[in-house]
């Protein structure tokens, strides 16, 4: 019999599945975010009938206050730099994802599998844009010759193909064994989204996805010698074809030789260097999203730590950073603990995006958020629990 909590959970799946196909114009609609805003209506008007189950949210507050109080600081100063313009000061695309972020949270005490099932979820919409991807629909090529679909950023895209490929392989060599021919079809589906990956150009998530790849090599640390053997040539197999990908992709070829030899950053430091001016005359409190627009424009700085000195000055950077260290600190010691290294493998790309890129309006930072700071309060003891999926296809009932 379904109940409340089931059927929020199983809506918490449906949005971090959706989340891949929130830029596509559905039924031709060309409404931005279709499939997103539908499938955050339906949880949040689920998670009404459910309120009772945030009163575990104080079991990880001691994690989170820092970014509440980041927010609440950040309305303020939005709203004293308004300016009388009709300019909103609250940033909502922010806070519907700390939201999303406390209701995942909510019920991982009655469903500790939640938060790995939504990246199985996640992953899985991955997946199926990386088969749409190979039958070009919906594809579109940037003048630069770079590769997305449904007009996704390329870097966002790149970096989920490197979600998901880390997820799958979190899944197909954790505790719980799939069979043999499991493992041999999820290595296809790691083919595929490797392939997306490259083809985005992304140089952040190739690096990404090489750092992953070793981190996940040289950590089996329970693994017998028999088992060991099997991942490194499986890897290496692997490798093969991924190397032929990645020799006739020239676009990411020349991307990281440029990135190598002449410090390209694509445009990133001249951003940097143009908000110095706004920095050093408001470096204290900031100036908020509504002065932000109104001196800078829409544009994003390509740098979470230069956003939110821009935004709050020193004050909230100090606050916000507290939460990313926080959220490093348990990555760190739930892995010496615990020997699960999935938590460290993605925070390795969100660390890339928080120096490179944005995240204050990617859905799926704000998930994986809650599964690390989840995975880290749990402790070694029940990571089983938290980062393990106990069974072969995740749990709908």
């Amino acid at each position: 019999m379904l109940t409340i909590s089931k059927i929020q959970r199983n809506c918490i799946y449906l949005f971090a599945f959706s989340i891949n196909f929130e830029t596509a114009n559905i039924f031709n609609l060309g409404i931005d975010y279709l499939a997103s805003k539908i499938t955050i209506i339906i949880l949040l008007m689920v998670t009404l009938f459910n309120l009772k189950a945030f009163k575990t949210i104080k079991t990880y507050f001691f994690s989170i206050k820092s970014l509440l109080f980041f927010f609440i600081y950040l309305t303020a100063i939005s709203f004293i730099n308004r300016g009388g313009s009709s300019i909103s000061f609250i940033y909502f695309p922010l806070l519907l994802n700390i939201l999303i972020m406390l209701i995942t949270l909510s019920i991982v005490k009655s469903y500790p599998t939640v938060l790995f099932n939504s990246l199985i979820a996640f992953s899985i919409g991955t997946f199926l844009t990386s088969v749409l991807f190979v039958l070009n629909i919906g594809v579109n090529l940037s003048i630069d010759g770079r590769f997305t679909i449904f007009n996704l950023n390329e870097n966002m895209l790149g970096l989920n193909a490197a979600f998901a490929i880390f997820t799958f392989i979190q899944y197909t060599f954790s505790y719980k064994p799939v069979s043999r021919g499991m493992k041999y079809i999820m290595m296809i589906i790691i083919l595929f989204l490797f392939l997306l990956l490259v083809k985005t150009g992304s140089r952040g998530a190739f690096i990404s996805f090489v750092f992953g790849i070793i981190f996940f090599l040289f950590t089996q640390k329970d693994s017998s010698i028999f088992k060991k053997a099997l991942i490194i040539g499986g890897f290496l197999i692997f490798g093969i074809f991924a190397w032929f990908i990645f020799i006739k992709n020239s676009v990411l070829t020349e991307r990281l030789v440029t990135s190598v030899n002449d410090g390209d950053l694509s445009n990133r430091d001249l951003i940097w260097i143009s908000l110095f001016d706004l920095i050093v005359n408001n470096y204290w409190f900031g100036v908020g999203i509504t002065g932000y627009e109104k001196i800078a424009g829409n544009g994003s700085p390509h740098n979470v730590l230069i956003e939110v000195l821009c935004y709050t000055g020193i004050f909230g950077l100090l606050m916000f950073s507290i939460f990313l260290i926080q959220i490093a600190k348990g990555v760190y010691r739930n892995y010496k603990r615990g020997f699960n290294v999935l938590p460290f493998v993605l925070f390795i790309p969100i660390l890339g995006m928080i120096l490179t890129g944005q995240i204050f309006e990617q859905k799926i930072i704000w998930i994986l958020f809650a599964y690390l700071i989840a995975s880290c309060k749990r402790g070694s003891l029940t990571n089983n629990s938290i980062n393990f999926v106990p069974s072969n296809t995740i749990t709908t009932s």
